[in-house]
């Protein structure tokens, strides 16, 4: 399999670096262009029901105009972070930032952006049974990549 778009779904813990250099790796190898996706999870504050006091469409409009301003400056940062570990520039890969459950907007990026593998990374072993994690994997139509921290030792076990 030769792949044309990698997508990276990253977030932001230190394991997001692997994911991203990996899929980096492999966007170079294969002349693939590479994709970063990252989600913010949805929260209670992001429905204005549940707003304490009563419903106001002016805090509503507050709220997403800061939600809105929240993601340019999360898009700009990691789009700063993308650059210093792969040594691209930023107009060398393209990164998204969306509202949701990880797990939908990893595989809408994946069908928006026509990817031909996605590489995401687990935070530890413990979160191999994560809902978002195994709903990747489950629903991906394309192969899914699990990025680990890669070993120093120079030892190969048979």
């Amino acid at each position: 399999m030769n792949p044309s778009k990698i997508l990276a779904a990253v977030g932001i813990g230190p394991e997001s670096e692997h994911a991203i250099v990996q899929a980096d790796e492999l966007a170079r190898a294969s002349g693939a262009e590479l994709h970063v996706i990252h989600a913010i999870p949805n929260a209670l504050g992001g429905y204005p029901f549940f707003y304490q006091g009563s419903f106001s469409y002016d805090r509503a409009e507050k709220f997403q105009a800061e939600a809105a301003e929240v993601r340019r400056t999360l898009l700009g940062e990691l789009t700063a972070y993308i650059a210093r570990l792969t040594g691209r520039a930023a107009t060398e890969f393209v990164v998204e930032v969306h509202q949701g459950r990880t797990d939908e907007v990893v595989l809408a990026a994946a069908t928006k952006c026509q990817a031909s593998l996605i590489v995401v990374a687990f935070p530890s072993e413990e979160h191999a049974t994560d809902p978002d994690v195994r709903g990747i994997l489950r629903h991906a139509e394309v192969p899914v990549r699990i990025a680990r921290a890669k070993s120093r030792s120079k030892q190969i076990v048979v």
